[in-house]
């Protein structure tokens, strides 16, 4: 059913809530001794590679959460170990960019027939691409710090926006124009947009109904979800 696989992140959210608190549990009595620390991490990090590795792709669950989980432990080290502040992390965008993008055409587009190229693609996008985004995208988020409303609202929102913007943005918007629509790059990259602008609409909207229908805090407690300020139109 096209209309209800997008909601495979809600129950991998749900897994994850428990495991990352557990881990932070841990990691934050491990961070009391620097020794025990590093190898609290290096333990997490080599136990979730070989999970996100080892996994079956017959098992969907399992697999959303070897993914999560590696990145999730990658933030905890990245965020001990880097200071955002520094600039030249920004470059880190490009190269792991341009990671992203040759996996996305290579082995999501399948332009790439050899199942060992997509292989190794994929793994060099996963280890290398996408932790290279994350430290670049980190940098660009502290350099942008108070520079804007609209990007401060987003940032305040984002959580809420993330759980919210499926419904839409995905399992209808997306699914129906990929199908009435002749697909081809600039189509697509039509597609994108429009469903990235409804991801950002649609839980706003909703959270202002919930608040008008005076159930603004059985969204919080049901999602997580608090109330939506006014969006900051103007700069």
């Amino acid at each position: 059913n096209p209309y209800c696989i997008h909601l495979w992140y809600l129950y991998t959210l749900f897994f994850i809530q428990i495991i990352a608190f557990l881990l932070c549990l841990g990691y934050r009595k491990a961070r009391k001794c620097p020794e025990i620390s590093r190898v609290f991490q290096g333990l997490l990090l080599g136990t979730a590679a070989v999970l996100f590795v080892g996994t079956p792709a017959g098992l969907p669950v399992m697999t959303n959460l070897s993914s999560y989980l590696m990145y999730f432990v990658w933030g905890m080290g990245m965020a001990g170990a880097c200071s955002f502040q520094n600039r030249r992390l920004l470059f880190c965008l490009i190269p792991g960019g341009m990671l992203c993008a040759v996996n996305t055409f290579a082995v999501n587009m399948k332009a790439i027939d050899s199942a060992a190229a997509q292989t190794a693609i994929y793994y060099l996008c996963s280890f290398v691409g996408v932790p290279m985004m994350i430290l670049g995208l980190c940098a660009l988020a502290r350099s942008l710090e108070g520079k804007s409303r609209r990007l401060q609202w987003l940032g305040k929102n984002s959580f809420g926006i993330y759980l919210l913007h499926q419904p839409l943005a995905c399992a209808v918007l997306g699914t129906v124009l990929v199908r009435v629509l002749p697909l081809n790059v600039g189509v697509c990259m039509g597609i994108m947009a429009v469903c990235m602008a409804a991801s950002v609409a649609f839980p706003y909207a909703v959270a202002k109904l919930a608040e008008r229908m005076g159930a603004a805090k059985l969204l919080q407690s049901l999602l997580g979800v608090k109330k939506m300020e006014k969006f900051p139109w103007k700069t």
